[in-house]
C-alpha cells in the first residue's frame, strides 16, 4: 500500500496496513538538510516534502519551513528560534480592534464580489501541485484552502485587546 493510499483509505475510516503519520511541521534546517539532502534556504518547500517523504510519512497538511535568521527571535545560545519577530502591536485598546472590525466589507459584500471561479482554478492548480510534489509516497492537503474561522486574531490585534472586543463588540468582531 502507498502513503497516498494509505491516507486516503485512513481518511475515509477504512482498513490500512499499517498507522499512517502526519508530517511537514518541520522547521528546523539542519534536519531539514540532513534528511532530504537539499538546501532549505533554496527551496524549503521541496526540502520538507523529501524530509517526510525520507522520514516514511504518508500526509502533510501543511508545509512549515525554516524562517531565515533576521525573520526569527534569537534563543538564549544566539540559535535562531524560528519565532516571528513581533513589534509593538498596532492595536491599543479593544476599540481599535471594533473600529478596524466596522471598516471591514459586509459579509454580503464579499460574497458578491468573490470570484468563486478564479478561486477554484486556484484550487485545482494547487492540488495538482500538490499531487505531483507527493507522488505516490505523500499525500499532500492544502490547508490553507480551507475555509475555517482563524482563532489567532490575537497574535494580530494583541491578546487582551481581541478578547475583550470579543465580549463588548460581538456584533463587530462578527466581521472578521
Amino acid at each position: 500500500m502507498t502513503g497516498r493510499e494509505r491516507a486516503l483509505r485512513a481518511l475515509q475510516f477504512q482498513p490500512t496496513d499499517r498507522v499512517p503519520m502526519l508530517g511537514g511541521f518541520i522547521a528546523h534546517a539542519a534536519y531539514l538538510r540532513r534528511m532530504s539532502g537539499l538546501d532549505p534556504w533554496t527551496d524549503s518547500r521541496r526540502a520538507a516534502i523529501e524530509t517526510v517523504r525520507a522520514q516514511g510519512a504518508c500526509l502533510i497538511i501543511q508545509v512549515v519551513g525554516p524562517k531565515p535568521a533576521e525573520q526569527s527571535t534569537e534563543m538564549g545560545d544566539g540559535r535562531a528560534s524560528n519565532f516571528s519577530r513581533q513589534g509593538e502591536c498596532g492595536f491599543q485598546s479593544p476599540e481599535q480592534v471594533r473600529d478596524y472590525c466596522l471598516g471591514l466589507p459586509d459579509p454580503e459584500c464579499v460574497r458578491r464580489e468573490f470570484d468563486r471561479q478564479a478561486y477554484y482554478d486556484h484550487c485545482v492548480a494547487t492540488w495538482r501541485q500538490n499531487d505531483a510534489e507527493g507522488g505516490e509516497d505523500i499525500l499532500i492537503l492544502p490547508y490553507y484552502l480551507a475555509s475555517d474561522c482563524p482563532f489567532m486574531y490575537y497574535s494580530q490585534f494583541g491578546y487582551e485587546n481581541y478578547f475583550e472586543a470579543i465580549a463588548l463588540y460581538p456584533e463587530a468582531i462578527g466581521k472578521l
